[in-house]
């Protein structure tokens, strides 16, 4: 099926009831067009549910979707309510879909197709009145190659679909949300922050691997650290400019395919979050809102050596203790 633009989405889909799958590398803003959608549909006054599926594990996932009872297995101590019902008369947006199994595939299909869910423990059939938007940074057209997803989940959550670029790629897009960031920022500290034209420059060379996230970042510690309300170049994190994440001007030694480089950011911005967060694996895939499964995926992929990023932020530590006692 013919992928629409953002703008067609929201202005011809949106208002609809249709099926949505949002395509798109991790920080893109899926889950900020997710919202943009409800909001510009009939819907805007029901809720808007948000379910990361790469969170969930096969024993969670028909309790956190479609609720249970009390005493339905030995943890069930009270009734719980799913998200679909949770989401009745609204949108629930389904995130990191590309991250089920295909036991937990073949069960969200079946509701999908039915408009009915029946929770975990119950006999009631609840009839449900609920959007699917649909989200995942992975490529699913693959995954059906190599049977990795449901062909049938996939045409059925395909009935329209847009692939939000990397915001590198964009510069329009990239500056719209470098000045939404500062206002966001400028609203919660009672300041107006603006750019220099130098640190400006830097923010629109950069490659942002981690693209909207990696921005936020980016100007959160940028905000924290400057003395005025105007940002310079050495109030933005070192790893904005250094050798780990080449800006656009070093094209020269970015490696011959697209693959090849889009791989050396992937590991690079990853061992910057494993550091951030002292290799602690958990605590990094919350952060940047992957799954746990897909970065110790991508960790052995990059063969990223976590007990040697532990050392460093050790040896690093000890370094700074020594020079202020």
């Amino acid at each position: 099926m013919q992928e629409l633009n953002k703008e067609l989405l929201l202005r011809k889909v949106a208002p609809g009831t249709g099926t949505i799958l949002i395509l798109g590398s991790t920080g893109t803003g899926k889950t900020h067009l997710a919202r943009k959608i409800h909001e510009a549909s009939q819907r805007k006054q029901k809720p808007f549910i948000s379910v990361n599926l790469g969170t969930l594990n096969e024993n969670l996932f028909e309790s956190e979707l479609f609720g249970h009872e009390k005493g339905a297995f030995s943890s069930a101590h009270q009734k719980r309510i799913g998200k679909f019902e949770m989401a009745q008369g609204g949108t629930i947006f389904l995130d990191e879909i590309g991250e089920l199994s295909l036991p937990m595939q073949t069960k969200l299909l079946d509701i999908l197709y039915s408009k009915t869910m029946t929770p975990v423990g119950s006999n009631r059939v609840i009839d449900l009145d609920v959007r699917i938007i649909a989200a995942t940074n992975r490529n699913l057209k693959d995954m059906v190659l190599k049977g990795e997803f449901r062909e049938d989940l996939y045409f059925r959550i395909q009935i329209f679909s847009t692939t939000l670029p990397d915001i590198a790629n964009d510069f329009v897009r990239l500056k719209y949300w470098i000045d939404f960031f500062l206002k966001q920022h400028g609203k919660l500290n009672s300041q107006q922050y603006i750019l220099s034209d130098q640190a400006r420059r830097k923010l629109m060379e950069h490659t942002w691997p981690g693209n909207l996230r990696e921005l936020k970042n980016c100007l959160e510690f940028a905000v924290t650290l400057c003395e005025s309300q105007t940002i310079e170049v050495e109030n933005l994190p070192a790893y904005s400019g250094d050798v780990l994440h080449r800006s656009r001007n070093q094209i020269s030694e970015f490696p011959l395919l697209f693959q090849d480089a889009k791989a050396q950011f992937e590991k690079a911005y990853l061992m910057a979050m494993l550091k951030r967060f002292n290799g602690k694996i958990n605590q990094t895939a919350r952060a940047i809102q992957i799954s746990k499964v897909t970065l110790i995926e991508k960790i052995r992929l990059y063969q990223i050596n976590i007990e040697q990023i532990k050392f460093e932020n050790f040896f690093i530590e000890k370094t700074n203790q020594s020079g202020t006692a």
